[in-house]
């Protein structure tokens, strides 16, 4: 059982980056839900890339809602790191849970001047990430498979 967190607000993309070179590497399953995060992915996407460790096991499956066209990078990416990717409506926020209970919740920041305007909040915690985790497989249970 871990210990229950304070949740930490991180501001800015380097803030955030920094926080994703700390919970990939040490984690197995990281399922993730994407809305606006994914205006941004020009900036995610190498990031992403840089934390997971080469020849690290890693199951990603990944919610995006209906309407997002993927690019040619997202695509190759997503066969890079082996990551699942469903369609679904109502994706409301950024989310990433890992199987070492790091809950991540990302939104834009409308009063940033960082140029990747954005902050999240973290907090590990079993019982949130586990309630997220159980949620997350439901939706997942109905989503679509890309055409």
């Amino acid at each position: 059982e871990h210990p229950l967190r304070e949740p930490v607000i991180l501001r800015g993309f380097e803030q955030v980056v920094a926080l994703l070179y700390q919970v990939l590497p040490k984690s197995t399953q990281v399922l993730l839900t994407l809305n606006k995060a994914l205006e941004a992915r020009v900036y995610f996407r190498g990031a992403v890339k840089g934390a997971v460790g080469s020849g690290q096991q890693l199951e990603i499956m990944a919610l995006i809602p209906l309407h997002v066209k993927l690019e040619r990078e997202d695509l190759e990416l997503m066969e890079a790191l082996g990551a699942q990717v469903r369609l679904t409506a109502g994706v409301l926020l950024d989310t990433m849970v890992t199987d070492k209970d790091d809950v991540i919740i990302g939104l834009p920041d409308p009063s940033s001047t960082h140029s990747v305007p954005v902050v999240a909040v973290y907090v590990k915690d079993h019982a949130f990430a586990s309630s997220l985790r159980e949620t997350f497989k439901k939706v997942w249970s109905t989503a679509s498979a890309i055409p």
